[in-house]
């Protein structure tokens, strides 16, 4: 067991697990004081950035690409999520917190801006360090992309110059950082073009506090892309267009992490010939590799976080057209996993990075006619 005093102790994650289909827990002094000292480390002065203004377009799309390795850096309490944010704990009610959001989002004005990306490359650089060099993005190249607010919240989209990503949820009124998630590219990969009418998408990130939370979208557009609008539940949500990327955000409540795989989207896209696509679904993680055969599992990538209530695994990929349901086997333990248009994903608590992504999961998959395939390999 790490005796980092940044990591729970076997107690608060037994705690923390049991807790999952609660509303949202109570956390001892100790793991308060831990959030309130990561909190304090995220919000740093104002500096000088270059001003994004995003292009408010109510907004085809390509595989999504590199995503070999995700990382997730929390501040707030343990998550259920699809490569989601966290929340602080001790802020407001989620509902509260969210209650002056807006389907339309607007552009973000400095000084805001600047004091936002700064508390977010402060808190790529804490992962950084907290991470050991396992999934790493160099603050000082992460430029943003987009940049928008609805409400009293601003969430950027930057990108790295190495090809890593990262999505930030941020606080209007002072720029604290209330989530934060990205992901590196892997060894060789190239990256992937949007077709001018189509977009890339890296999939639905969601992140709950209780039973509440939020959800967004990001990606590429083509040139031919004029609008996309993000439907999910009886949400509508116009996304922000910006140089050819695009992004949204909406508040989620009544979902638990049992639930998480009711929490999807469809896309619909306006094109410059004035052609409609409806019903676009947003897929979940296509990374490098074979597609799988109809029997198996590809494409896998893995991720993890951290944060004051401990630390999280993530294992994602492609299944094939029979398969119905998985269960991941990694660091010891039995992970079920959510599967739903081809993809799967679980995510898991654990109490060190160790044995790490090095080490490679493996997989039981029942098919559509009952069939138990165990011990499976990627691309068996």
């Amino acid at each position: 067991m790490n005796d980092s005093p940044d990591l729970m102790t076997d107690a608060e994650l037994e705690a923390a697990l049991r807790d999952l289909d609660a509303a949202q827990p109570v956390l001892t002094h100790a793991q308060r004081d831990r959030a309130d000292a990561l909190l304090a480390s995220l919000v740093g002065p104002a500096a000088t950035a270059p001003a994004v203004t995003a292009t408010m377009t109510p907004i085809e799309r390509a595989p999504s690409p590199r995503r070999v390795m995700r990382w997730l850096v929390p501040v707030a309490a343990a998550s259920a999520l699809v490569a989601g944010s966290l929340l602080l704990p001790g802020s407001p009610t989620v509902p509260n917190a969210y209650a002056d959001w807006t389907p339309t989002p607007t552009p973000v004005a400095e000084p805001l801006l600047s004091r936002a990306t700064e508390s977010c490359r402060a808190g790529m650089a804490q992962w950084n360090d907290r991470s050991a060099g396992e999934v790493s993005v160099d603050p000082a190249s992460a430029r943003v992309v987009l940049a928008e607010q609805r409400g009293s919240h601003v969430f950027l989209a930057m990108a790295g110059a190495d090809g890593a990503e990262a999505q930030c949820l941020a606080s209007a009124e002072n720029g604290r950082v209330d989530g934060l998630t990205g992901s590196a590219p892997g060894a060789g990969v190239a990256p992937v073009v949007a077709p001018a009418n189509g977009l890339t998408g890296g999939g639905v990130g969601l992140q709950l506090e209780g039973t509440s939370g939020y959800a967004y979208v990001v990606g590429d557009v083509g040139e031919q892309v004029r609008e996309v609008v993000v439907r999910s539940g009886d949400q509508t949500v116009s996304a922000s267009v910006v140089d050819g990327h695009y992004a949204a955000w909406w508040p989620v409540t009544g979902v638990t992490p049992q639930r998480a795989a009711g929490v999807t989207a469809e896309l619909d896209v306006t094109l410059a010939d004035g052609t409609v696509l409806t019903d676009v679904q947003t897929d979940l993680m296509q990374a490098i590799g074979p597609k799988p055969g109809p029997t198996s599992v590809g494409r896998v990538a893995y991720g993890g976080g951290s944060g004051p209530t401990g630390l999280v695994r993530t294992v994602e990929g492609l299944v094939g057209d029979r398969v119905t349901k998985v269960t991941v086997h990694l660091d010891g333990v039995d992970h079920e996993a959510r599967v739903r248009d081809g993809a799967f994903w679980a995510e898991w608590s654990i109490a060190s990075f160790e044995p790490g992504p090095g080490a490679e999961a493996t997989f039981t998959l029942t098919l559509d006619d009952g069939t138990v395939r165990a011990g499976v390999r990627e691309n068996d």
